[in-house]
């Protein structure tokens, strides 16, 4: 399994924004070999009282699931509960308008769907630095009822010497309704080395 990731985040006083790119390829003996990529920008406009409001444009792929390409588009409202120099927890909530194109198909479909999210992060600066992100987003679709979307996402990052850190990373995408052939679930479990620039 091979994996390639960009993570890049700007933040100002008002503005907080942020670029997400990942693909895995996998292969093993005796399977044909599967891709999942992402990308992902999203920008938040602070609130008074930690509350914020912002949009999302994302990009994805995952054979795994039966899907060449979802494109989704989305706006949301949320609140950070816990904000310190050591924790962040994040509740948010919102709408998004995606459009899916089936693998070996020609097929493809708009939905209306919305979500509610939970983001968690635990810093610490003392020496290793550690980093634990953890995030769950639910997405009960409009148009297709019935049909539910989640996304999961673990990672650890463990600083080994300056700004270089060894990182582990748990994902699941279930979908239970996936468009063509796809499995119910897409879970990877990835080890690799992050360089903090």
């Amino acid at each position: 399994q091979f994996n390639l990731g960009l993570d890049l985040e700007y933040v100002t006083r008002r503005y907080e924004s942020s670029l997400y790119a990942s693909t895995i390829v996998s292969d093993s003996q005796g399977n044909e070999s599967s891709e999942q990529a992402v990308l992902n920008i999203d920008t938040r406009r602070k609130l008074p009282d930690r509350w914020h409001t912002g949009a999302l444009i994302g990009f994805e792929r995952n054979e795994e699931l039966g899907i060449e390409m979802r494109s989704t588009l989305g706006w949301g409202m949320g609140r950070s509960l816990v904000q310190t120099n050591s924790r962040r927890f994040i509740l948010e909530a919102g709408l998004l308008y995606t459009r899916e194109e089936v693998s070996d198909s020609s097929d493809s479909a708009d939905n209306i769907e919305s979500y509610g999210s939970a983001e968690y992060e635990l810093f610490s600066f003392d020496n290793p630095e550690i980093d634990l992100t953890t995030g769950l987003r639910l997405i009960p679709s409009l148009s297709d009822w019935g049909r539910l979307r989640g996304e999961f996402n673990l990672t650890l990052n463990w600083e080994i010497i300056n700004d270089l850190s060894w990182q582990l990373t748990f994902k699941n995408a279930y979908d239970s309704r996936p468009p063509g052939e796809g499995s119910n679930n897409d879970y990877s479990l990835i080890t690799g080395v992050a360089w903090d620039i």
